[in-house]
């Protein structure tokens, strides 16, 4: 439970007369959102508060960008692999960089000390595997003919294992420099290499496979597969004294190449009083362990999974950056060297993580022990050992992310949770137009004496707090909670899709009485809008409050000469819109008034009061009904030009004596304003018969066609034809003739 004091804040907002408009606020309380911010000597822990960290401190900068791989010798000498011009550094424990060696390669990727002291070093690519005495002297102790060398380990004996590829074997190597392949893997690299005694880990980059061998003695050794990884990388091992081995995973295992990481070091801890028995060689996979999740566990980019004695697994932490290190801290606590921002993680228990800070760097590629409560970590971009002491630092800065009211906003104030036992708190903010925080955001700004932001109107804003603490520095002060409040100004609604539904048919939000009735769902339009919407308006994100108009439930019913038309709208402050609709025809200006304070996204009206002819729509929407008349805005749409036809075709018969001697009667049907698109035919009350055109197609406004009458008996006759257009028009003629 937090036993947090809540100080007592005003918040001054500035007066806006906005109903709709309301302040907002942006809340950071747990660890999925502090997390999102850089933490500079600050810990998040995993129940979301903020606490000085441990103290960092710069030990050395490198003359290069990347560290591949660190140990330590007796002397607190710490050897660092680094760049890309086959470089060993040693860094004195007073923090004096030598260059200890140069290898013919580009890259020293691997490092490790035998029992007598001397220091061997992997190069690659197409590398040798060099031993370098303690007077600096250098000399090649092995070739595998391998592309590449990623890993070493020396067993007890001092033989040496050395993980290659991208064959995917694994050689041993004698003290005296005998080889031999002791496992010839299926994989492409062996990466990691890692002895608990008395077994061999070796984690490979392919399939991601966890090789534990239980005998090294031989030539050739015999593996079981204790864990097959969902990730593409075994990257770091790390054993507790309980004899459980901590393996950290990474990578995409879909396929892809290559990608030239730094191979994190391995810290072997001594083996408890009662050695976990060897399981031997089974035949099962192991089992895999769910715990109930404390932190979400959806696959990230990399997994740290435990692998206990009894072989079960049990996953302990997922997230989306990158493992890099591994290390083992007061007997139960992983330490999490990452590829984001330069973190370094604890967990303390499954499915638990805590930030316990952020390096200036892109990775932090090794943890080592240093002397008791301290540790030496590695990073690259830049290549920097930093020392870190599990007591606290006296100060720490927290940076947040960058927040996004979707708008210009007005700043408000800032309060916040914390215990009462930190020194001094600074408050600062920045804002800007801009994602991505750089020189054309504002200066970062103190709060004023009432905590309200000073910085200027934008749609991006950050905060930053620096933290000091009392003398006593007993880590108990924390932050638990930040509220950000703000303003949104009031953006214009946006229309998009005016829909002309088809003709004759009137819709409503409630059936009518008495009616038969069949559902509507307004599709694509029929007549597209002549604006096109601004891109921004389908530009929207999780946090966007976002308000489209949402048709309500429709009928439709059969009604002549009745039209129709619905719309989309949106407003980004989700304020309640009415609309107004007017009409003109195509050649005239003037818009005449169709509906007004509308509240719903549609519109019937009866157009047989229409002249015929093209007409356009015009719809505007305002969020009056939300807003004050001074601060309301509003938004305007025309459509396609649209037909109106109340007129049926005309039907015309030719003379009888021009057309009954060939044995058909002649006739057109013709419209003024729509396509003649159907007609039929009935001879002396029979059924009715399909006429068609002559050219075989309605595809006129006049076409003509001919009835068959010669098979009819000598003697009085006569024949309907009826015919209807593009808008539903009908019309019907009688034709009396004798044959």
């Amino acid at each position: 439970m937090k036993t947090l004091i809540l100080p007592v804040l005003c918040l001054l907002l500035p007066a806006w007369n906005a109903r709709a408009v309301q302040t907002e606020k942006f809340i950071t309380d747990s660890y999925a959102d502090f997390s999102e911010g850089e933490a500079h000597g600050v810990t998040i822990t995993s129940d979301g508060l903020l606490k000085l960290g441990p103290s960092l401190i710069k030990v050395a900068a490198l003359p290069v960008s990347t560290s591949w791989a660190m140990v330590r010798d007796g002397k607190q000498n710490v050897y660092v692999a680094g760049g890309n011009e086959g470089q060993v550094f040693k860094v004195t424990p007073d923090g004096n960089v030598i260059e200890y060696f140069k290898a013919a390669e580009l890259q020293v990727s691997a490092l490790a000390f035998d029992s007598k002291g001397a220091l061997y070093a992997a190069s690659m690519p197409d590398g040798k595997v060099y031993r370098i005495d303690s007077d600096g002297k250098s000399s090649v102790f092995f070739d595998p003919q391998q592309k590449y060398i990623w890993a070493l380990a020396f067993d007890a004996e001092d033989n040496l294992f050395v993980g290659t590829g991208d064959k995917g074997k694994l050689y041993k190597v004698s003290p005296l420099g005998k080889s031999s392949v002791f496992y010839d893997s299926d994989e492409t690299h062996i990466r990691t290499l890692f002895f608990h005694k008395p077994q061999l880990w070796a984690g490979s980059e392919g399939n991601g496979l966890v090789y534990r061998f239980d005998k090294t003695a031989g030539e050739e050794g015999v593996p079981f597969v204790a864990y097959d990884s969902p990730y593409k990388e075994i990257k770091a091992f790390v054993a507790a004294p309980d004899g459980s081995i901590f393996v950290a995973a990474m990578g995409d295992k879909t396929g892809g190449n290559i990608t030239l990481r730094p191979v994190a070091s391995v810290l072997t801890l001594p083996p408890p009083a009662t050695p976990a028995p060897s399981l031997g060689l089974q035949s099962a996979k192991p089992k895999v362990e769910e715990v109930p999740p404390a932190i979400a566990d959806q696959p990230g980019a990399a997994e740290l999974v435990r692998i206990q004695p009894d072989g079960t697994v049990e996953r302990w932490w997922t997230d989306n950056e990158d493992a890099y290190a591994l290390l083992l801290q007061d007997q139960h606590q992983i330490w999490i060297g990452t590829g984001h921002k330069g973190r370094l993680l604890n967990i303390p228990e499954a499915r638990q993580v805590n930030v316990l800070g952020q390096l200036e760097a892109d990775a932090v590629t090794a943890i080592l022990p240093a002397a008791s409560d301290e540790w030496i970590a590695s990073t690259a971009n830049p290549c920097t050992l930093w020392k870190l002491q599990m007591k606290p630092g006296r100060t720490g800065t927290y940076e947040s992310r960058v927040f996004d009211s979707h708008g210009t906003s007005r700043w408000g104030a800032i309060d916040f949770r914390s215990s009462n036992g930190f020194a001094k708190l600074n408050w600062e903010t920045r804002s800007g137009n801009t994602y991505i925080p750089d020189k054309v955001w504002s200066a970062w700004t103190p709060l004023d004496e009432n905590r309200r932001i000073q910085s200027p109107i934008a749609r991006f804003i950050q905060y930053r707090i620096t933290m000091e603490t009392g003398a006593k520095n007993e880590n108990t002060d924390v932050i638990d909670r930040v509220d950000l409040y703000y303003q949104p100004g009031n953006q214009a609604p946006r229309l998009s899709h005016i829909t002309l539904t088809p003709v004759n048919f009137e819709i409503f939000k409630t059936p009518k009485p008495d009616v038969t009735i069949q559902p509507f769902i307004p599709g694509p339009s029929v007549a597209n809008s002549r604006n096109n919407p601004p891109k921004s308006l389908i530009e929207s994100t999780e946090e966007t409050p976002t308000n489209f108009s949402r048709t309500p439930p429709m009928q439709q019913v059969r009604r002549l000469g009745w039209r129709s038309a619905t719309w989309q709208s949106f407003d980004a402050n989700a304020d309640d819109l009415d609309y107004d609709v007017y009409f003109r025809p195509v050649n005239s200006m003037q818009w005449k008034v169709l509906g007004t304070h509308l509240s719903d996204s549609f519109i019937s009206w009866d157009s047989a009061t229409w002249p015929d002819g093209e007409y356009y729509l015009k719809v505007v929407a305002s969020d009056l009904p939300s807003n004050t008349p001074e601060t309301a805005r509003q938004d305007e749409m025309i459509s396609e030009a649209f037909t109106v036809d109340n007129t049926a075709p005309v039907i015309h018969f030719k003379p009888m004596e021009e057309t009954t001697q060939h044995g058909v009667i002649a006739l057109t049907v013709s419209d003024t304003i729509s396509i003649v698109d159907q007609a039929e035919y009935s001879l002396d009350g029979a059924d009715w018969r399909p006429l068609f055109p002559i050219t075989g197609l309605y595809d006129s406004r006049s076409n003509a066609f001919l009835i068959p009458i010669s098979d009819l008996p000598p003697g009085d006759h006569h024949v309907v034809v009826r015919a209807s257009d593009s808008a539903d028009n009908i019309s019907s003629e009688t034709l009396l003739f004798h044959k």
